[in-house]
């Protein structure tokens, strides 16, 4: 039986290693706020956004770990970095926040006027979030904005794996949602197409499984002068949606862009047969780098 593996890093830097020993088990959090009333009851406030943090660990060679620990030193940067667990590919890759589209109102920090709105069931259903929610987004008509840039994600891409990307939403202007690759080749980015409403509710293939130029797939919400943009959901999979006998499309299980957030514990367990311990911890993180 072949070892477990994980792939990890920046775009420049990704490595397949050990699936970590503990698993890819989390903690899924969700600040919260509670205000007493001078009624002597209480409000809660719940933020709209949560956020996973994991604690993994590994025991092996100091060779099979050394990216980690040069990732940790800050070898290939300060982060944030990327990780993908290679089992979970044929389901919705992308972060929970990303996949429910009403949750990027939330991360658009005011860009093209957020705001969430109720969206009804349609004949798209078979292609929702089950979720009668939605964000909104306008650009303005005329000035120097940002079109694009504000909100993205990116995901390590599976070698061997097909890519398609499945929005439902409606849009105006040519509005859609940017899909890049990291060209290993470059170490740049390219365009790779921009998925609009022509293509909402159909599976769009990125990468095809031969294709072997990209390291890592990057989502980015994309609005021209006078634009608008409805989100309901989106899914990122190596699934074909359309042909999978899926009635909904499934919330994103992925993990988001992570940092380290605590100390590399390491235990040296025999000088004889280089074997050691590595305990690391890591919070998603909104931001995912230049």
């Amino acid at each position: 039986m072949a070892t477990p593996k994980v792939y990890f890093g920046v775009p420049n830097r990704i490595k397949e290693i050990l699936a970590p020993e503990s698993g890819m088990g989390f903690v899924n959090s969700n600040d919260t706020e509670v205000t007493p009333l001078v009624s002597g009851g209480r409000a809660v406030y719940r933020a709209p956004l949560s956020f996973k943090t994991h604690n993994m660990s590994w025991k092996s060679g100091a060779a099979k770990l050394r990216h980690l620990v040069d990732c940790y030193n800050g070898q290939w940067g300060n982060g944030p970095f990327y990780i993908t667990d290679p089992s979970a590919s044929d389901l919705n890759v992308l972060p929970a926040r990303w996949s429910l589209g009403w949750q990027l109102a939330h991360q658009a920090n005011g860009w093209c006027k957020p705001f969430v709105s109720t969206a009804g069931f349609g004949s798209d259903y078979m292609y929702s979030m089950a979720t009668n929610l939605q964000a909104s987004f306008t650009q303005a008509n005329a000035g120097t904005v940002s079109v694009e840039g504000v909100l993205r994600t990116r995901v390590i891409k599976e070698p061997g794996k097909p890519y398609y990307l499945m929005v439902d939403g409606s849009a105006t202007g040519g509005a859609g949602i940017r899909v890049r690759g990291y060209n290993t080749s470059t170490w740049d980015w390219d365009v790779i197409t921009t998925v609009g409403a022509a293509n909402f509710y159909s599976p769009v293939l990125l990468v095809s499984a031969a294709t072997t130029t990209y390291s890592m797939l990057e989502l980015d919400v994309y609005m021209p002068l006078g634009s608008t943009l409805n989100l309901k959901g989106l899914a990122l999979a190596a699934t074909n949606y359309a042909t999978s006998g899926a009635t909904t499309m499934p919330v994103g299980t992925g993990v988001g862009p992570i940092k380290f957030s605590g100390t590399a514990d390491g235990t040296l367990t025999s000088k004889v047969i280089d074997r050691i311990g590595l305990s690391l911890d890591f919070t998603e993180v909104q931001n995912v780098g230049a």
